[in-house]
């Protein structure tokens, strides 16, 4: 199916938006930079992939099937460590 900004906002949850899980399975990451969801519009998705995200639309971090990583304070050190 492809995005549409119709049903990319039926995703979100009335006055609050996405959740990290949600944002994760869409952009690839928990914190998308500005203009994310206008990139979004017309990418391809799976319908199954639509409905995993429409599923975990309002539910609390602990209810979500899926539940991204969390990045560790030190991640980004190993790519300074490669520049040396």
């Amino acid at each position: 199916m492809t995005l549409t900004f119709q049903n990319i906002h039926a995703l979100a949850t009335k006055g609050i938006g996405f959740n990290s899980s949600q944002l994760f399975l869409l952009c690839g990451t928990t914190k998308p930079k500005k203009g994310w969801l206008s990139r979004l519009v017309g990418t391809e998705i799976s319908e199954t992939g639509y409905d995993q995200i429409m599923s975990m639309k309002g539910l609390k971090r602990s209810k979500r099937a899926f539940v991204p990583p969390k990045p560790t304070r030190f991640s980004s050190w190993s790519s300074l460590a490669n520049l040396g």
